[in-house]
């Protein structure tokens, strides 16, 4: 067992990456100058789909960010990592001459084309449905092209306006991820002031003034695409982008919205549990205490998991030995390590996991959740490359569905330990469905007045936020005499409009398809489906990979599923 990365580069000026690049220029000039632009047949536009010079830049690009990872103190591999960007900005230039090609071949002509090749049909209709809301010349496209840039500019300097702020608290200056650790002390003083701190720095007459400007400003933006596209709804960038019928966050807001009285009865338990009568808004980030201190080893977790993985699928258990036997997962913190973990995987870069071990059963729940996006990784390599990525809305699939099976394994044999850790599980599920859903609702309210013609400024959208709250949270919890301003907080509402629907989307399913595990007679069949699901990759539309186990989005089934198994759980703790 290893437990450091291994890498295949000897330092970030080895000699093969600069080779490494130059082929990939090369390659791609060759492929440009050779291709012919007048010829619209099936068989070329499949040449170009098939072209992939991006092999050994994801290596060095994975290797690059590995190191930084590892060590943020490496100048050496930041600046190789700076020089690749630029590397392979140039790279692609010469493929702006393809910009066009898809417009002369023309919509119809590509929806046939997908009809009489299968295995490019899903690549063939994405593109048709995209050539669809592309009717501009010229002239028309660099107006957009430079109103992007501008987009991107004003959702940047949200970062940066967020970066800019100064917290002090107890005397002391502190970063903004200390203060939200204060926000979770088991201290009620402790946890009020730090959640105080925050909510004044971003109630100042300066932050409404500029965060008010920058969102109007994002809708504005989303406003400006969508009149000139014809886009059909204020979230069809975001279902358009991802293969997704536009239909689909709408359908999703109203599902999830009917179940907040679920989430309500959990703050009430939250509440007595912390020997509250009711909580109030600053509690949201505590959990109840621990009652489980038990410490283990990453040997000692990694067994418990791959015990419980190996029973529900041998393979699954075979890819994690894999991972952990050929330095390609990095366990223990350091100094200059980057906090938090994942998975990175790309069909043409070996699976890499970071970890942060500090020998907890959380330590334990997060490696079974980055091997699932690992497995997922893995399984998907059979596609070819143009089907090889998984859509945004399937991406925690695998990890949730992992950590669940985890989770209920383990409690069968740590019964006393259940209250602690379904709590913690129920307190994730409600922070990645109902919290997400109801930031989702917030945009899309925002977005569609501004769309109607609304000028809206801070307050408007703090209106709006605070009503989003109050329907969520309902009785619940007791919200003070704070102003409603989270909505300015949130980075993904700002730099990535409507992104937050696939973390609530991913959860519900997950959860639907452990619950219909859990159930099954033929768990092997079960198990099979999911891996032809977690294997398909892009070969197929969202909507149709869901069929595999007789699901829809548009259809009670998959929700009812979801929340009946939540619901279950709240209540063995009630």
């Amino acid at each position: 067992m290893k437990t450091k990365w291994e890498f295949k580069f000897d330092s970030p000026n080895d000699p093969r990456i600069n080779e490494i690049v130059q082929k990939a220029k090369k390659d791609v000039q060759d492929f440009v100058d050779t291709f012919d632009l007048t010829d619209k047949s099936l068989d070329n536009v499949i040449k170009l789909i098939e072209f992939d010079a991006s092999e050994g830049l994801i290596e060095v690009y994975y290797y690059l960010a590995g190191i930084i990872d590892t060590d943020k103190t490496n100048v050496e591999a930041q600046k190789r990592n700076s020089l690749l960007s630029n590397e392979w900005s140039d790279i692609y230039k010469p493929w702006l001459v393809f910009s066009d090609f898809y417009k002369n071949i023309g919509e119809e002509t590509l929806r046939v084309y997908a009809q009489q090749c299968p295995e490019y049909a899903n690549k063939l209709n994405m593109s048709a449905d995209n050539l669809k809301y592309d009717t501009f010349d010229i002239s028309i496209k660099d107006v957009l092209q430079e109103y992007d840039k501008v987009s991107e500019s004003i959702d940047s300097l949200h970062k940066k306006y967020r970066d800019s702020l100064k917290y002090v608290f107890l005397g002391e200056e502190i970063s903004s991820s200390e203060l939200s650790e204060y926000q979770k002390s088991d201290d009620e003083r402790t946890r009020k002031a730090a959640y105080t701190v925050r909510h004044d720095m971003y109630a100042r007459p300066e932050s409404k003034l500029v965060l008010g400007a920058l969102y109007s400003t994002v809708c504005a933006s989303n406003t400006f695409s969508i009149k000139q596209h014809g886009l059909l709804d204020v979230t069809h960038s975001r279902s358009l982008s991802e293969n997704v019928s536009p239909d689909l966050i709408p359908n999703l807001i109203i599902n999830v919205k009917k179940q907040y009285p679920i989430y309500q009865r959990f703050l009430k338990l939250k509440a007595k549990l912390l020997n509250k009568e009711i909580l109030d808004i600053y509690d949201m980030s505590v959990s109840v205490k621990k009652t489980d201190n038990t410490k283990y080893s990453f040997e000692e977790g990694y067994a418990i998991y791959h015990k419980i993985i190996k029973e529900f699928d041998q393979q699954f258990a075979d890819i994690s030995d894999f991972l952990v036997s050929n330095g390609k997962v990095d366990v223990y913190p350091s100094v200059n390590k980057t906090s938090g973990a994942y998975c990175r995987s790309h069909q043409h870069s070996d699976i890499s996991v970071l970890l942060n071990w500090t020998n907890s059963y959380d330590d334990i729940s997060t490696l079974a959740h980055e091997l699932g996006h690992a497995v997922h990784g893995t399984l998907v390599k059979k596609q070819k490359r143009y089907n090889a990525d998984y859509p945004l809305c399937f991406a925690e699939t695998a990890s949730i569905m992992n950590e669940t099976i985890l989770l209920n394994s383990f409690l069968k044999d740590n019964p006393e330990h259940k209250e602690q850790y379904l709590l913690s599980y129920l307190e994730d599920m409600f922070g990645t469905i109902f919290r997400q859903i109801m930031y989702i609702s917030f945009e899309y309210r925002a977005h569609k007045r501004y769309l109607d013609g609304e000028v809206l400024n801070h307050d408007d959208y703090s209106k709006m936020w605070e009503e989003e709250t109050k329907e969520m949270y309902g009785d619940a919890v007791h919200y003070g005499d704070y102003e409603f301003n989270g909505w300015s907080m949130i980075p993904h509402i700002f730099d990535s409009p409507f992104y937050c629907y696939s973390y609530a989307f991913g959860n519900i399913l997950s959860i639907a398809l452990y619950n219909m595990y859990s159930t099954s007679t033929d768990k092997t069949v079960f198990v099979d489906k999911y891996k032809e699901f977690l294997s398909a990759g892009e070969s197929d539309t969202p909507e149709n990979l869901l069929k595999i186990f007789e699901l829809s989005y548009k259809e009670d089934f998959m929700y009812d599923n979801a929340f009946t198994y939540i619901s279950d759980l709240l209540a063995s703790l009630e």
